[in-house]
């Protein structure tokens, strides 16, 4: 369900839906917004209460950038930055830049250690980190990023969420399957692109 409602008036129906949610995906179309944020931070808090799975993608990422109290300390989050994304949210909560372009595993957990929740940073290889344990992901993805991967990861990660909230699967276990799903996500965009190479966009 793609919620349209953002603005004031009708921001409290949010509460009428929480407890039919499953996950809640914030981040994609959100835009930056004063008052959308405002609205958002409110969602935010009224989710953890319910014990709701989170997953922060794009414009989501600059608000707790931000705002990083809004999901410290929630470990039923999953914050999925790219590696601009990662650097400024590892400086707003240290002070202190990343080595880059290549992220060291270590500031991967560092930054996932602070937070309390699972960071899925996206790269060239990209990097998980929950519960102190970091994995990587070398599996070959497509030859370009184009608008709406992210949108894929970030929904994907919403239902595998849910189902490891379900199963309330240990870590060992769960960043396993976190692993898998990003080499499956990886491996199906990697096929089109190899069987059309002009092509510029996905149609989901």
């Amino acid at each position: 369900m793609v919620v349209p409602i953002l603005c004031k008036e009708k921001a409290p129906q949010f509460i009428n839906w929480i407890k039919r949610l499953h996950c809640v995906v914030i981040g994609p179309g959100l835009g930056r917004d004063p008052e959308t944020k405002e609205i958002v931070s409110k969602w935010l808090e009224i989710t953890k209460e319910q014990n709701i799975p989170i997953i922060i993608d794009a414009d989501g990422l600059h608000l707790i950038t931000e705002q990083p109290h809004l999901i410290k300390g929630y470990k039923d989050a999953i914050l999925t930055p790219n590696i601009a994304e990662f650097c400024r949210l590892f400086h707003a909560m240290r002070s202190e830049q990343p080595q880059k372009p290549i992220l060291m595993p270590s500031d991967i957990s560092t930054l996932s250690k602070e937070l309390e929740c699972t960071i899925v940073c996206k790269g060239k290889v990209d990097k998980i980190c929950t519960s102190g344990i970091t994995v990587e992901c070398e599996v070959e993805g497509s030859n370009r990023r184009v608008g709406g991967q992210g949108d894929l990861l970030s929904g994907a990660l919403g239902i595998f969420a849910h189902w490891l909230k379900i199963l309330k699967t240990h870590c060992h276990v769960t960043y396993r399957i976190r692993m898998l799903l990003l080499m499956l996500l990886v491996l199906s965009l990697n096929k089109p692109i190899m069987r059309h190479s002009t092509m510029l966009n996905l149609v989901s």
